[in-house]
């Protein structure tokens, strides 16, 4: 992953030219490298994935692991071209069901952004072997998250149980907030709940399950839908009970917000035409206004 290097202002000047020649070799690179952009809108999310791992390849300038005992399967902390930094949680080498903080993430239904996949990019450069061990093994520990691929939905992983790793307590602590089938409830009051249970639960708890803290922005939206749901009933309320009215307008527009009037257009030469008083006193109202009387 290219990472930012402190300025050598000392440098001989042949070596500032080849300094600059190899990073204008590398930009070069990483333009041909870019993935094809489909016809049209005939996009995928193949392609889409692929357009991601190519800026995470090119665009992160460096990556840090917020939790240094977790190379793998922890919290990193992203440096972006543009300036940008998030926090990146990494729970699958090998699924997309890892978490950004990135508006990208939260809206392309793909599971991944540049800043997840720049992350992975850096764990795997010069230690293959055991990053190839890392993707086989998995993470240690139990992933309450939300799981932005297709739709938002919050859920479970388990690791796979061995003669060291046990997670009958963890099971029992989550218990009330698993449905009969052993999924994540998806209930926000519930997710709320688990979420500041999990603040004060005991560290034997805490040390093996890590809850997302990216369900935030899911909550908030649900909490706005249900909040409009229950503006709109209660004004529908009021209205059949005779207490509101559907007619908001409660003064009579004035004559010339409902009416056309003649003017002109200074256009070559002035020419007599009708345009409506509310489009608004600027480039575009002068161009809508030139539109409703035909003029280009």
């Amino acid at each position: 992953m290219p990472r930012l290097a402190p300025e050598r202002r000392d440098a001989p000047k042949s070596a500032q030219a080849q300094n600059r020649k190899s990073a204008r070799k590398r930009k070069a690179t990483a333009v041909l490298d870019r993935p094809a952009l489909p016809p049209g809108w005939q996009s995928s999310d193949e392609h889409e994935v692929a357009l991601r791992r190519w800026r995470g390849r090119t665009e992160i300038l460096s990556v840090k692991a917020v939790e240094a005992d977790r190379p793998y399967f922890g919290t990193f902390r992203t440096q972006s071209a543009s300036g940008g930094s998030y926090e990146v949680e990494i729970r699958s080498l090998t699924e997309s069901t890892n978490s950004c903080g990135c508006i990208d993430y939260r809206v392309n239904g793909l599971g991944t952004c540049k800043h997840i996949e720049g992350t992975i990019a850096a764990m795997a450069r010069g230690r293959a072997k055991s990053f190839r061990a890392a993707k086989a093994a998995g993470s240690s520990r139990v992933e309450v998250f939300l799981d932005r691929r297709a739709s938002s939905v919050p859920a479970v992983t388990w690791p796979a149980e061995s003669p060291g790793r046990n997670f009958k307590s963890v099971r029992e602590w989550l218990a009330p907030y698993l449905a009969a089938n052993g999924t994540l409830t998806h209930s926000p009051e519930q997710i709320e709940s688990l979420i500041a249970a999990w603040e004060t639960a005991p560290a034997r708890i805490r040390t093996v399950l890590r809850v997302s803290r990216y369900f935030t922005p899911w909550l908030d939206r649900l909490r706005r839908e249900r909040q409009r749901v229950e503006t709109r009933a209660a004004f529908e309320a009021e209205v059949k009970a005779g207490r509101e009215t559907l007619d908001i307008v409660k003064h009579p527009l004035l004559p010339y917000k409902g009416e056309w009037r003649p003017c002109t257009i200074q256009k070559a030469n002035k020419i007599a035409c009708f345009r409506n008083p509310l489009f608004p006193r600027n480039a575009v109202g002068k161009r809508l206004g030139n539109m409703a009387c035909g003029i280009q």
